[in-house]
Formats: structure tokens, sequence, C-alpha cells
């Protein structure tokens, strides 16, 4: 689905907060990966939106509980390895220096990946973390101590919590009791990240089919509302 850049990798088992995952280890991107066995991720750059073909610095956060190696790699370089000190805290393996590919690869067992940032030096970041099919109300599972351990490495000025859509359906007008659990959210998300401010962004739109045409769903208002 993410245009903004070429992802694969193989080996890793998904850990997702409306499913499995446990709270410790989730974050605001509410994912997290486990390797079985020998693992990668590649991370190229994209010509299809401009000023996404290459980055300046790439960054890989996890958990390691006990001792294990991480190889990194950037543009035609050679893969790079980092012997890691097991710890219970979120540890990082940070790669400056412009390019268009970043490669990680481990075979740690007990390693939880927590994701890969790749960064600009200059201008505006955007972190687009789309939750497919979440209605917004796990971000009430996201770990404070997680988020602040994270923050030594990957911070923000501004989120945007864009909700609603996949908790609306056709018949229903009332969306009260949806509208006081994201209340919750909000504040828990300002304990994750008490130094960005939060901008509340509604649906736009939902569509519906009727009669074989899509039309906009009727109760799209009474969300907004």
């Amino acid at each position: 689905f993410r245009r903004s850049v070429k992802q694969g990798g193989k080996g890793w088992t998904e850990f997702a907060a409306n499913k499995s995952a446990e709270k410790k280890y989730t974050s605001i991107t509410q994912h997290y990966f486990k390797p079985t066995g020998n693992a990668t991720s590649t991370y190229a750059g994209t010509e299809a939106i401009p000023h996404l073909a290459s980055w300046d610095n790439s960054k890989f956060l996890f958990i390691s509980p006990t001792d294990t190696e991480v190889k990194v790699k950037t543009g035609d370089g050679e893969l790079v390895s980092h012997k890691i000190t097991g710890s219970p805290e979120v540890q990082c393996v940070s790669v400056d220096g412009p390019t268009s590919n970043f490669e990680i690869s481990t075979n740690g067992g007990s390693l939880i990946g927590l994701g890969a940032w790749m960064y600009g030096s200059k201008g505006v970041t955007l972190d687009c973390m789309s939750s497919r099919g979440f209605s917004g109300l796990t971000l009430n599972n996201v770990s404070a101590d997680l988020t602040k351990q994270m923050s030594k490495f990957i911070d923000y000025d501004v989120i945007i919590l864009e909700f609603g859509i996949n908790a609306m359906s056709a018949k229903q007008k009332d969306y009260t009791v949806y509208a006081n659990r994201m209340i919750d959210v909000i504040n828990h998300v300002r304990e994750c990240f008490p130094n960005a401010d939060i901008i509340m962004m509604s649906i736009g739109d939902r569509g519906e089919k009727k009669a074989g045409e899509v039309h906009s769903m009727g109760s799209a208002p009474f969300m907004v509302n």
C-alpha cells in the first residue's frame, strides 16, 4: 500500500495491537516484529513522489533482552555488524549519510523489532502510521514507558490523529460512546508524548454502494459531529 518507500524482507513474525501484541512492546506504530531464524528488511527510495529518492539518516529501533548481532547496510557498502549487549531497554542502530537504500539483517531469537525510520536532514518529515482496520481505540494499548524510551531516538513535534472511519456503520447515528472512548485515547497519547501538539482530524468521507453506485455514507455527518 505504501508508495513512499520500496519495502521488502522476510523471516519476521508480526504482532499487532488488535491481535496478539504485548503492551510493553506496543509503540505508536501499534506493530512490532520478532525474527524467526535469519530475518532481513530492506528499504529503498522511490521516484514516485518528489523528495523521496534518498534520505540522510537511517535508524533501526529494537529491544534485545539477550546479546545478539544486528547487521546494517546503506548504499553500495558492505553489511556492518553491530554486537548488541542484552538489555530490556530500547536500543538503536543509526547510520548517518545520504543513501537511497537501507538493509537490516539479524538472527537474534529474542530481539523485538520496533521499526525502521528514514529521515532527511532538513524540511518536514512525516511518519504515516496507517492502522488498517483499527478503530483508533487500540492506541490505549501503547506503552507510555516504551514511547519515553524511544523518544531518545525518535520524537515528534506534532501528532495528527485521524479517527472514526473504521468505527462507522451505515445505520448508526449516535457515536457518543465512541467519542467518549476517544477522549481516553487522546489523553493517553498526551501521556505518551507530553511534548507533542495533537491535531484531531475527522473523516473526510466514506462511501457505500447503493443500487450499484457509490454514495457517501449517510452516517458520516454524525461521526463528524
